[in-house]
């Protein structure tokens, strides 16, 4: 069974030298100065390692990494090991930096720039100010004088204003009383399909962040 062997790197900008050109692909885990850790996956850990030193598309460079411990998975599910080890490390009580996996990680967001942290627990706790600002609603919202969505071509136009009025109103309460800052946030953290092609049969459908937080189907 595959075991971690672990480094001392403080200071060190490459650890290219430590592995051969077969041992490269596996589970990595981060060690920094103040004690919290980070769990990686792959398939090169000479680049990897080099990423997390001067930073990357993920997250800003990391200058404080004292230690590196790596377990080479030649054939194995990276993402199995990945999970398992983080859950491991969560389980012992160690704080990390990961953000997938780690629920209630504190590493900053792109959401930090548009809705601040506080209000981000507001909004956890279901006490927040949900930012609906008329003039940015406005703006978010133009108003048609003959609405061109899909949904209101095949339900409305059609004659049952009933449906597309329900489902109008079901969409409305989410978007208004769950999404925070929902005026700011639109497009680019969550987006809304009316009547969307690909969607196999669906009435709309209203996505936030990766996930499907709502959707209507189209019954038979």
């Amino acid at each position: 069974m595959a075991r971690f062997t672990r480094w001392s790197v403080t200071g060190v900008s490459s650890v290219a030298a430590l592995f051969d050109l077969t041992d490269k692909r596996g589970i990595y885990v981060l060690e920094f100065g103040n004690g919290e850790q980070y769990v990686g996956q792959t398939v090169n850990i000479a680049h990897r390692f080099t990423s997390h030193v001067h930073g990357s598309k993920h997250h800003k460079a990391w200058q404080d990494i004292v230690a590196l411990s790596f377990k080479a998975l030649p054939n194995e599910d990276l993402d199995t090991a990945e999970y398992q080890e983080i859950q491991r490390r969560r389980a012992k009580g160690i704080k990390l930096r990961n953000k997938i996996f780690n629920s209630g990680h504190t590493e900053p967001t792109p959401l930090d720039e548009v809705v601040t942290v506080e209000q981000q627990r507001h909004w956890a706790l279901g006490d927040a100010d949900y930012g609906w600002d008329k003039e940015l609603l406005a703006m978010a919202t133009p108003r048609f004088k003959e609405p061109r969505s899909r949904l209101y071509q095949n339900t409305y136009a059609k004659g049952d204003r009933k449906l597309y009025n329900l489902v109008l109103d079901d969409l409305a309460y989410v978007v208004a009383n769950v999404i925070p800052s929902p005026a700011q946030t639109v497009g680019r953290f969550w987006t809304l399909s009316a009547y969307p092609s690909t969607a196999g049969g669906r009435f709309a459908t209203l996505n936030v962040g990766t996930t499907e937080l709502e959707y209507f189907l189209v019954m038979p």
